[in-house]
């Protein structure tokens, strides 16, 4: 192959030059990279099984397998999620690694960092309402708790006063968090920094977003303009109305539910891709530093975005720049991310480049699935996405 041509190919297919596959992330990454642009993105896949590890109790339900194993006239377990030591070691270097590649977490002595994790869909939800579902459906729905603890962890390490996980879903986050694994994970870490923060009923204020696309201000939890830096945690999934969601459309967790009721509906979903831009616009002026992670130990796909199924993927995908985040995970999912209505326009508003990306790590095309789009009954006009489809070899917008 010609130079020229070779290059014009790892562009396409979004390989920085001299990037190798990783057969696993133990023995570190000979001959990567370090990108040196704000629109690097890590991606980075593990040999280990980090799915089966993650397991959700149901014994408080009281089925036949629950009594045999919980004592008599004891109510069981607390309903909440669990993992291995070793599977939560690995995650952590996984976003150490990201983190290094990309440039570095962006976390300064003194500074409070705001974790903003996807938990849309407490577990427990999943298996009382939808058919088939498991554990890695579940996990597949939100943002792995795991990647919070590290990134926290990171912080910290680097003199952050404050670590912060914080998030405002559809009804109860307290329950949603301790159901989720947030609440153990945090109380596992002994660090009286670290804490969990249920938004529903903190303060909130009107605030402008400078892009003004589908309204002029937005209710958002005042905490969002008191932090140093934002950490987007997201999972990697399909979405009835985004197209795909991931570190852009978990803004949608920043207006007040108490403004726009549960699951943010009484936000405009007729322009919900505008929604998103503006969201993403509010933190990007108010809030100095920023990076985005998208935890896709399993990918969600189909009917998104609480009915997915799951594909394993074992995979973080991670850096500064959300546009560059959300149009590599939307291409490691094969759909393309110029269709993609909140990508597309985020990326037109200067808020981020869905174009020229450097990617360190695991190659695309080694972890790239065609996932299943969302149902065409199902699909939402409010997204503006111009194709639905996915397909193997899907590059990168150039």
């Amino acid at each position: 192959m010609e130079e020229m041509g070779r290059r014009d190919f790892l562009k396409t297919t979004g390989v920085i030059t001299g990037a190798v596959a990783l057969g696993g992330i133990s023995g570190g990454f000979p001959g990567i990279l370090h990108a040196k642009t704000k629109s690097a993105v890590a991606i980075i896949k593990s040999d280990m099984d980090l799915g089966s590890s993650f397991a959700f109790n149901m014994e408080v339900w009281g089925d036949d397998t629950a009594k045999s194993t919980a004592a008599p006239g004891s109510c069981g377990r607390k309903m909440e999620c669990s993992w291995s030591p070793e599977s939560m070691a690995e995650i952590d270097k996984m976003v150490r690694q990201a983190c290094k590649l990309t440039g570095g977490l962006p976390v300064k002595a003194g500074d409070t960092v705001l974790v903003k994790p996807n938990v849309v869909q407490a577990p427990h939800l999943g298996y009382f309402l939808v058919d088939k579902y498991s554990t890695a459906r579940a996990l597949a729905t939100i943002s792995d708790p795991r990647a919070a603890i590290a990134v926290a962890k990171m912080a910290r390490e680097q003199g952050a006063k404050k670590v912060i996980i914080a998030e405002s879903n559809a009804s109860n986050c307290h329950s949603f968090f301790q159901e989720s694994g947030y609440e153990k994970a945090v109380a596992e870490l002994k660090d009286p920094a670290v804490t969990l923060l249920y938004l529903d009923g903190t303060p909130y204020s009107m605030m402008k977003a400078k892009t003004g696309l589908a309204l002029p201000k937005y209710a958002i939890f005042d905490i969002f303009g008191e932090v140093d830096v934002l950490v987007s945690v997201a999972p990697m999934k399909t979405h009835m109305w985004g197209g795909t969601t991931i570190t852009m459309k978990n803004f949608i967790g920043l207006p007040a539910n108490e403004v726009y009721g549960s699951y943010k509906s009484g936000l405009p979903h007729s322009n919900i891709a505008d929604v998103i831009v503006d969201l993403t616009s509010i933190v990007k002026e108010r809030i100095r530093s920023h990076f985005g992670i998208s935890t896709a130990i399993y990918a969600g796909e189909g009917l998104g975005p609480l009915m997915v199924e799951a594909k394993q993927l074992n995979t973080i995908v991670a850096g500064p720049d959300y546009v560059a985040v959300d149009a590599v995970a939307s291409t490691i999912m094969g759909f393309d991310a110029n269709a993609i209505g909140h990508i597309r326009k985020a990326d037109a508003k200067g808020l981020g480049s869905m174009k020229g990306i450097e990617v360190a790590g695991t190659p695309i095309r080694e972890v790239q699935f065609a996932a299943k789009p969302i149902p065409e009954p199902a699909r939402q006009k409010g997204g503006e996405n111009t194709s639905w489809d996915s397909r193997l070899g899907q590059t990168l917008p150039v």
